[in-house]
């Protein structure tokens, strides 16, 4: 131990004779270190987010899959949940949940939240305890348990605040509990995590505009579907106890389950939403290696420094062999001054993946799916990015600290530095070319990247976009009624369309390459029903004709965006004014949970769970 704080005194009083040296290596580690360390955090969070769930490896979700043609993925309807849990053998527990906005006020604010409708069985089938109060009773109802960031933020921490009220939608709600800290919620995918969790017996009065019907609807496809498995028992196993029963489903129900079986995945693979997960991944993948590649480049950078700064010291390293110093010995020194030099590059590297971390968290959207992640510097991170910079000591300190003690001691002793001979000067090309190669493969990559940007903006999407703009409006917390909030949007769009400039506007509540449908359903105007105050609308102008495309099976008009002239060959034109939003309480549920896809069981899709139901 006294040798080794011997070489780190030494290694530091050299580094602070080359202030340019030190710097410039220091600030190449940095860069390398700590854009690896922020993706590290962002991979982490994605794929692995710490959570207080207890052992998450034994839980399981459940999905409904599309078994004919191209495969589907979609989520649960309330019947099914109960037949699930009611009949299976191979769980412990089946709880069911659906996230949704909130309307809540507390004291004299009313805003709005992301929360979670469960069952009441949620918190114990995820194996949690409440950090303050408890969770649900099997015969709660108007009761809802607040997120650890909401009792501290909105309650001051108050460890008494089991028991009072908070008006949720239209009724009072009575907070029985707190959940515990870091718990954001199963899935990542549905924006916002969760700061409040209302039993589903009390759905209609926390979210009045869900329809009464849901909980009877095999059509209401809404839930998602965690469940515990039982000591001893498979994956295989729960497979096949689900496929059977989702096959005795549509021998009883065959017009609503026809084709359709069910699927049990662990949760480590339904963070998000299995349909995607791989694309997710592959993006992470790809990431990751870009951030290697750069931080391999910092590494030749550095290693070429040390092998000119070695050539420097020829000398004083034969003075030293000369005197009976070892080779390992010298090799041990160099070492650590290399080591000792990543580590400063780790220090500051921290810092740098800590602005990185807070780009991350302002573009919530990388994926084109809203994710709740949590990208701050934690310990793990931490130890990572230590760790990272031990090895890169070791990785382009090595190599030159043992070229660099083994010099020609003839040569070395004269009064004249020797220089690095034909070896030294073809590692060192090597290490120049290994850079240029490397940061190629970087440009060519980003400019490739570049490019299919460009060919994305500049495809045509079948309307103008140059002149489009968009508001939105949401009324939710704003605690408008339906009548109040019917007469805002009209007299907005019609304000809207006299201002200077507009030549027509509309109100459409998934603009159009939004990122959130695939499909738009649409209703021309004259054919839509009332506006729904508690679903958020954006007040777009300049949309194109719209033909819509009949589809009688739903109850409401489907159409997708086709611009034609009279002939009916496609065009472009100018734009006309389209109103598109929910006709129903029906459609204004299918829209506010996810995103549809055809073929349809029923409203089932590859998406995020919807709601679409029959009338």
């Amino acid at each position: 131990m006294r040798v080794l704080w011997q070489d780190l005194r030494f290694a530091a009083r050299l580094l602070r004779k080359n202030p340019g040296f030190t710097a410039l290596a220091v600030l190449s580690l940095a860069l390398g270190i700590g854009v690896n360390t922020a993706i590290f955090s962002l991979v982490r969070a994605v794929l692995l987010p710490s959570s207080p769930i207890r052992q998450a490896g034994r839980l399981v979700s459940i999905y409904h899959r599309f078994t004919r043609g191209q495969e589907f993925l979609t989520s649960t309807s309330y019947p099914d949940y109960e037949y699930y849990r009611d009949h299976n053998q191979v769980l412990s527990g089946l709880m069911a949940y659906c996230r949704t906005p909130l309307r809540v006020r507390i004291g004299e604010q009313a805003e709005q939240i992301s929360g979670e409708l469960v069952t009441a069985n949620y918190f114990s089938v995820l194996g949690l305890q409440a950090a303050v109060g408890r969770t649900f009773f099997a015969e709660d109802r108007a009761v809802a348990v607040i997120g650890d960031r909401l009792w501290r933020s909105r309650f001051g921490g108050d460890r008494n605040v089991a028991g009072r009220t908070i008006a949720v939608g239209r009724h009072p709600l009575t907070i029985v509990g707190v959940a515990p800290p870091g718990f954001r919620g199963v899935v990542l995918d549905w924006g916002d995590p969760p700061e409040m969790w209302v039993p589903i017996a009390a759905f209609r009065d926390a979210v009045p505009q869900f329809p009464e019907y849901m909980l009877h609807a095999r059509h209401a496809v809404w839930l998602l579907v965690t469940g515990r498995l039982k000591p001893g028992v498979s994956m295989a196993e729960t497979q096949a106890a689900f496929h059977g029963m989702a096959g005795q489903l549509a021998q009883v129900y065959g017009e609503n389950h026809h084709d359709w079986t069910a699927e049990a995945l662990p949760l480590s693979r339904t963070r998000f939403w299995p349909t995607y997960r791989n694309s997710i991944v592959t993006f992470l993948a790809l990431l990751a290696t870009v951030t290697g590649l750069v931080l391999l480049i910092a590494c030749f950078n550095v290693a070429n420094l040390l092998l000119t700064r070695g050539m420097k010291r020829q000398r004083e390293i034969g003075v030293r062999l000369a005197l009976g110093a070892g080779r390992g010995r010298l090799v041990r020194q160099l070492t650590t001054e290399s080591v000792l030099l990543s580590l400063l590059g780790g220090v500051a590297g921290i810092a740098v993946a800590s602005w990185t971390s807070a780009l991350v968290r302002l573009h919530p959207q990388a994926f084109r799916i809203p994710l709740a992640l949590d990208t701050h510097m934690d310990t793990p991170a931490l130890g990572f990015a230590l760790l990272l910079s031990l090895a890169t000591g070791v990785l382009f300190g090595l190599f030159p600290a043992r070229r660099a003690s083994h010099p020609d001691l003839a040569l070395s002793l004269k009064s004249e530095a020797p220089g690095l001979g034909l070896r030294g000067f073809a590692l060192r090309n090597a290490l120049v070319v290994a850079q240029v190669a490397l940061s190629l493969v970087l440009l060519i990559g980003a400019g490739l990247f570049a490019r299919t940007l460009q060919k994305a903006q500049a495809s045509d999407p079948a309307f103008r976009t140059g002149s489009a703009v968009l508001v939105k409006l949401s009324l939710m917390a704003a605690e408008y009624s339906d009548a109040r909030g019917q007469q805002f949007f009209t007299q907005a769009l019609e304000r809207a369309r006299l201002l200077p400039g507009v030549k027509s506007a509309a109100l459409v509540q998934f603009p159009p390459l939004g990122g959130m449908l695939q499909d738009i359903d649409m209703l021309p105007p004259g054919a839509s029903g009332p506006l729904r105050v508690n679903n958020g609308y954006h007040i777009a102008g300049l949309l194109p004709h719209a033909r819509p495309a009949a589809s009688t099976r739903t109850g409401f008009q489907r159409a997708r965006y086709r611009k034609r002239s009279a002939s009916g060959h496609r065009q472009r034109g100018d734009g006309a004014a389209l109103l598109a939003g929910p006709g129903s309480h029906r459609q204004a549920v299918a829209s506010r949970n996810g995103r549809r896809e055809t073929p349809a069981r029923g409203g089932r899709g590859t998406g995020r769970p919807n709601a679409k139901l029959p009338r």
